[in-house]
This record gives structure tokens, sequence and C-alpha cells, in this order.
């Protein structure tokens, strides 16, 4: 029908020439005829312009899509393998656990026997001539002028019950660093799909402002024909020309966000070079995949981050209870060997003594009185941030769900909208067609058409992203 529509008006501009063409006798032409059959500059300027823009629409440089990264992510798994490898913050996470058991080891080793060993050599370089009876010429004293001993030192804690109250609690500052880290990886998968979601809709996004460009290119193609022929106006043309520009503009603005996306792809992922993903990659398949690796909680009480500041809490409270175990004496048994390499006077050359030692301090300067008083401020911070943290997590989870209803409600208009625009667009262009409706309505209806074309495509990846984020914040991840 639009073809029709268009040869018909093409005839209808065109038939006072063909008519003049027909009844001109085949001799020479009246003066007024010859004349208007030499084409002036201003039609041969236009037809040289719509060859140009004839050209333009399918050669135009801007049409050609941003080339694909050098790194394109496959699939689900292989970014969840990137990120365990390269990830700073996943590396991070688990290195804080393995600094928690470091200090479990250390509160530990203040429980358990000690072992030490020692030797000693002595040589005197100041000697007196030996007097007395049975004293020889050449005998110095002391004699012998060179000694050494060697010996050990024993020590074993029988009673320290701040040591082993401690060792209790670096037990639990190990699980509470565990569920830090469990509540990382549910924070770096959410950053991974995010990415990934952004990677697509970027590259959506510039494919769309690209169909957008060369419908925009063929309009003023349209109506540099029409201007042509005598049934256009140059503001018609104009305004197609505009409608270009804000095309061009378009595709700019899309090419610089899909490529900051996925250099920020490429950064989740441990890579300071930009990543792409794979074109034919589904997004349902993207959202199996993430709720595959991560499980639902029942409860915002069982995720990762409220469980560990209301772990952290409990460890202030502990410590606060480990100053009064400060105040209880310890007992150590003690043994000490020793071996010299001659026999002082009533003594043995080889020693081996046992005993016990008792220490109870009375007063120590106020010191265990400031730890108290700071640990119990700490427990006040502690329970606070437990008390925040889990507001926030309750509030999180509400805006999520609620996120996705609003995602949803807004691709149902979206898509209405683009709906009656397209109609809108027709029928402003069949009117064009037909010499009833200006260039204006034309382009204008069409520029709305393709914002709200591109409109849906940013609400359907803004609804896979609100699906996505709700599934995550009642989720426990494991990478």
């Amino acid at each position: 029908m639009r073809i029709t529509r268009w040869t018909l008006s093409v005839l209808f501009f065109l038939s006072p020439h063909l008519a003049i063409a027909q009844n001109q006798p085949s001799g020479d032409a009246p003066q007024g005829l010859d004349k208007q059959a030499a084409p002036s500059p201003a039609i041969a300027s236009r037809a040289h312009e719509a060859r140009q823009l004839s050209a333009m629409v399918s050669d135009d440089p801007m049409l050609k899509p941003v080339p694909p990264p050098k790194n394109i992510l496959k699939d689900w798994r292989t970014g969840l393998q990137e990120i365990r490898n390269r990830s700073p913050d996943y590396i991070r996470a688990q290195s804080q656990v393995e600094v928690a058991r470091g200090q479990s080891r250390i509160a530990l080793s203040k429980m358990l026997p000690k072992l030490d060993a020692n030797g000693r050599v002595n040589h005197h370089l100041i000697t007196e001539a030996a007097t007395g009876a049975g004293a020889g010429i050449f005998d110095r004293i002391p004699d012998p002028q060179s000694s050494w001993s060697a010996g050990g030192t024993l020590k074993v804690p029988i009673l320290a019950a701040r040591n082993w109250y401690d060792y209790a609690t670096s037990r639990d500052v190990i699980a509470q660093t565990a569920l830090s880290a469990e509540n990382a990886e549910r924070l770096i998968i959410g950053g991974l799909a995010e990415s990934i979601v952004t990677v697509i809709t970027a590259e959506r996004l510039s494919e769309v402002t690209r169909v957008n460009l060369r419908a925009a290119l063929s309009n003023l193609q349209l109506n540099a024909r029409r201007a042509q022929l005598g049934s256009g106006s140059a503001v018609g043309v104009l305004r197609a020309r505009q409608e270009v520009a804000s095309s061009r503009a378009q595709v700019i603005e899309a090419d610089e966000t899909l490529r900051k996306s996925r250099e920020a792809l490429g950064l989740a992922l441990g890579y300071s070079e930009a990543w792409g993903v794979r074109p034919d990659l589904k997004l349902d398949e993207l959202r199996q995949d993430a709720r595959d690796t991560c499980t639902l909680s029942s409860g915002v009480g069982d995720r990762a981050d409220v469980r560990a500041a209301a772990a952290g809490a409990a460890i202030a409270t502990r410590n606060v209870n480990s100053v009064m175990y400060a105040y209880l004496p310890t007992i150590e048994f003690n043994s000490v060997l020793n071996h010299n390499s001659y026999e002082y006077f009533a003594s043995p050359a080889t020693t081996w003594t046992i005993g016990g030692t008792l220490t109870w301090r009375l007063y120590d300067g106020g010191l265990r009185y400031g730890q108290k008083q700071t640990n119990e401020a700490i427990l006040d911070q502690r329970n606070q941030d437990s008390i925040q943290v889990e507001r926030e997590a309750n509030l999180e989870v509400t805006q999520s769900q609620r996120g996705v209803l609003v995602a949803q409600a807004s691709l149902s208009i979206a898509k209405e909208s683009r709906e009656i625009a397209k109609d809108n667009a027709q029928l402003a262009r069949v009117k064009f067609l037909n010499g009833t409706g200006t260039s204006f309505d034309m382009v204008d209806t069409q520029s709305t058409a393709r914002r709200t074309d591109l409109d849906v495509t940013v609400k359907e990846f803004q609804l896979l992203r609100a699906q996505i984020i709700s599934f995550l914040a009642l989720a426990t991840c494991e990478i």
C-alpha cells in the first residue's frame, strides 16, 4: 500500500509535465518550454543532494556497530571462575578468614606448653697464677679458662582462665569473618549479574539507535526527493536533518555507554580491559544461572550480613567478659634442665629442677578497668551496628520486591506507548505520502516512536535487573 500511494503521489506531481510532453509535436519546442527543458542550477543541486543522501543511507559510517572486545564472556560459570581467580574483593574476603584463623592460633598458643633451649659459652680473659699447695708453675685461675653450659626450660600453663576464654572468642571471630565473606560473595555475584545485564542492555541500545538512525536517514532521503520533485519544502528537509542529528547524538551516547559497560564488566572479572558478552546469551539463561548459584533464604534474619552483625555484637559481649577473667590468678608449671662443662663447688655438672608459679596481679594501675570501659563502649557500637544492618536489610528486601512490581508496570506502559506511537507514526507517514499531512507531523511522530522503542528496551532490562536484585536480597551465594 505504501509503494502504491508513493507511486500515485509521484505521478500526481509529474502529470502536468507528462501531459505537455505528450501534446508537444516532434518538431521544435516553443521558446518557453525550451527554457524549462534545461534544468536550472537549483534543480541540479537538489538532484545532486538527493544522490548524496541515497549514498548516505547505505554507506553512513555511524551505521557500523561498535567492534566487539577481545575478551568475550561465554557463560555464567566462566564468570564465576574468573572472579574466583582474579577478583580482588573475593580474594580479600577469603584472606580475612585466614587472618582470623591465624589470630585464633595465636590465642591458642598462650595455653600450650612452651619449651625453650639455651646455651652459653664463657672464656676468661683476665687470669691469675694459681697459688697454694699443689699448684703448678703453669696453672692459672680461673681454671678452666673456658666453660660452657646447655639447658632447657619447660613451662606449662595450668590455670589461665582468660586465655581459654579468649581462645573460644577467637573461634567465634572466625565464624563471623566467614559470614562476612559469604555476604561479600553475594554482593560480588550481584555485581557480576548487574554488569552482564548492563552490557546486554547497552548492546541492545546501541543496536536500536542505529536502526533509528537508518530510519531517520531514510526519512531525510524521502523529504529530499519530494523537495526535488517540487512536492516538498525546504522546511521538511530541515526538520529531517534535525532528526538525523538527534539520532546521531543518540548513537554516540549509546556507543560510549556500551564501551563503559564492557570496561565495568572487565573490572568486575578482575581485568583492566573491556569484556563483552556472548551475543546469543539469553536473559532467561542468565536468570536461571544466577538462581542455581544462590539459595533463597527464608527471611532477613538468615542473610549473611545480618548474621555477621549479630555475631559481631556477641563477640563484643565476650570481650567485655574477658576482662573479668583477668582478675583471676594464673598458675604455671615449670621445669629447668641444665648441664655445665665442669662441676661447681658442691653442685653437680647436671641439674634438673621442677616447680610451679602462682601469679596474682592485685593492681595494674587501672589497665583492666580501662580495657573494660573500652570494650563496653565497643559493645554499644556493635549493638547499634547490628540493629542498623537489620533495618537496612529489611528495607532493601521491601524495596527490591516493590522494584519488580514497578518495573513490570513500567514495561507494560512502555509497550502500550510504543504501540500507540507506532500507529501514530504510520498514520502520519500515510498522510504525508497522500499529501494531506505535513512533514513536521511525520518527523515528530517517527521521533516519538523511536524514543518509545528505546524506552521499551531499557524497561525490559530494568525488569530483569530488578528480578535479580530481588532474588539476591534474600539469597545465600557461593562462588
